[in-house]
């Protein structure tokens, strides 16, 4: 299992176990689950950024991981 998916399993711990199978055969969840954790290292670079953009940014990348959370739970309870 790629490293990068720690911070999907940190978030929904409760789904380890689901998200830990599912990762393991299905690529498009897989997918899911590192644009997780890519939006997640844009917000934390977004919010110590000096950018004048920072506050759209940052509410935008917000808004980003909590639609990926909810698509990932529908994944798991999909399967």
């Amino acid at each position: 299992m790629a490293n990068k998916t720690h911070q999907v399993l940190e978030r929904l711990p409760q789904h380890r176990h689901g998200i830990q199978e599912r990762m393991l055969v299905d690529r498009e969840f897989r997918s899911l689950c590192d644009d997780y954790d890519d939006a997640l290292e844009a917000l934390r670079r977004w919010e110590v950024s000096d950018d004048q953009r920072r506050q759209d940014r940052v509410r935008e990348f917000r808004t980003l991981l909590a639609e990926l959370e909810q698509e990932i739970l529908r994944e798991l309870a999909a399967k």
